[in-house]
């Protein structure tokens, strides 16, 4: 899964630049959102933050570098061709830091909405009682008491009564 994360982390990354970006800076785009997911995922690991899936490494760590990079990788001809002459290009093609920056803020504001969003949501959901399985749920499964059958033949005996089908 860390390879699959880290390639899908990469198409995530090279989205937000693509339309400005020439084939060889996308594959440069992928590398660096695949490489920072792998970090991220260690560092939310670390933080003992429960995303089993590192879903959060692979779309905010690759989104949040992959805007950054479209404000570095933007192409002249590109960008002119996707906006317009005025639109300034990356940083890394000699038209300054004015681009790299629009898209800093960009991507801190996609950021602050996002986690505000995600704490109306999970903080309602939370006092609500609706956001955390039961104990007994967690160690049974969802499959098993959720849908009556385990997903997988473990050799248990698993007994769903009891539980919502």
């Amino acid at each position: 899964p860390p390879l699959c994360n880290g390639i899908l982390a990469g198409l995530v990354a090279v989205c937000s630049g693509v339309a400005v970006s020439e084939p060889w800076a996308c594959f440069v785009i992928g590398l660096i959102g695949g490489l920072f997911e792998f970090w991220f995922a260690i560092a939310i690991q670390k933080m003992k933050i429960d995303d089993p899936l590192d879903a959060a490494a692979v779309h905010f760590g690759g989104g949040f570098i992959g805007m950054l990079c479209g404000g570095l990788f933007g192409s002249r001809i590109n960008t002119t061709a996707a906006y317009s002459e005025d639109q300034p290009c990356g940083a890394f093609f000699g038209c300054g830091g004015s681009q790299f920056a629009v898209n800093l803020l960009a991507a801190v504001m996609v950021m602050i909405w996002s986690m505000g969003m995600g704490t109306i949501v999970f903080g309602a959901m939370r006092l609500a009682g609706i956001l955390r399985i039961s104990p007994e749920e967690e160690s049974m499964g969802l499959d098993v008491s959720h849908h009556g059958g385990a997903a997988y033949d473990d050799g248990k005996n698993h007994d769903s009564s009891g539980f919502e089908k």
